[in-house]
């Protein structure tokens, strides 16, 4: 099935386990900031994000999480390249009327480049999960986020993009394709369904924009503009980046999962996270 192969890709490209953003809160160790009431090897860190102790997310969470991602982006695929019918009962072009595993193999390339596949981007939760932030000092000085970082007490405004496919909705409370920036965080089936569904109506927008027939740059093109919202002339290096994932990962192929991800499947469900 082409979760799989989707799976296949995400390990490797984006290795699960090793993201320092990808944490995991952990209740049972109290919520006394000064000390931890467990006893955890490593030793869990304090997040005002989360307020709660936490550590990093170990490789078969990831995997899981992975798991789910992955067939969120099938099932989003096929959904956009399934024409529907209309109330006279005429068929109504798919909005993706190409291939389901070239939208998803385009997913998975984008959602790696702008998130990594972060567990605190995929949450919305945490210092760095949501993306196109303005930040201020003390001052109401506009600063950068190196800036913001080394003064510590500021605050963040204006964030803009949400979600593993990093959204441009304009904020939590802003809206796009039909979707609230809140609506597409959450590591929840259902948020995660939204995170994708919104980023492939845009990426089909791009392609529309900009490669609308099919050319040899058609991908070049498309997430250009993806990227951009607009324009579809391609960057030499951010887009070669981008190209260069999607051509690798689409010699991918399901049977190159690595051992300890086969055992998803037949397993137990994949587990339902806090949000």
């Amino acid at each position: 099935m082409l979760h799989k192969a989707l799976l296949a890709m995400m390990v490797t490209i984006a290795p699960p386990g090793q993201s320092a953003h990808s944490v995991v809160p952990e209740p049972s160790c109290g919520a006394d900031p000064a000390k931890p009431a467990c006893d955890l090897t490593p030793p869990p860190r304090w997040s005002p994000f989360f307020k709660s102790y936490v550590r990093r997310e170990t490789k078969e969470e990831a995997l899981r999480r992975y798991l789910l991602i992955a067939q969120v982006i099938e099932k989003t695929a096929v959904a956009m390249t399934t024409p529907s019918k209309r109330a006279d009962g005429t068929e109504e072009i798919a909005p993706w009327p190409w291939a389901a595993s070239e939208l998803g193999q385009a997913l998975v390339t984008i959602a790696n480049h702008e998130s990594g596949f972060r567990r605190d981007v995929h949450s919305g939760v945490g210092p760095s999960a949501l993306g196109d932030c303005v930040y201020w000092d003390l001052r109401g000085r506009r600063v950068s986020l190196e800036h913001a970082r080394a003064l510590g007490n500021v605050a963040r405004t204006s964030c803009r993009s949400m979600c593993l496919m990093q959204i441009n909705t304009g904020g939590l409370d802003k809206e796009r394709f039909g979707y609230k920036g809140s609506e597409m965080v959450g590591l929840d089936e259902a948020s995660t369904e939204r995170c994708f569904a919104a980023g492939a109506r845009a990426f089909a927008e791009a392609r529309g924009r900009c490669a609308a027939t099919r050319t040899h740059d058609w991908f070049a093109r498309s997430v250009t503009s993806y990227g951009t919202g607009a324009l579809c002339e391609k960057d030499a290096a951010w887009t070669a980046a981008r190209v260069s994932t999607f051509d690798r990962i689409g010699k991918i192929t399901a049977d190159m999962l690595p051992k300890e991800a086969r055992v998803l499947f037949g397993a137990a469900p994949v587990e339902s996270p806090e949000r």
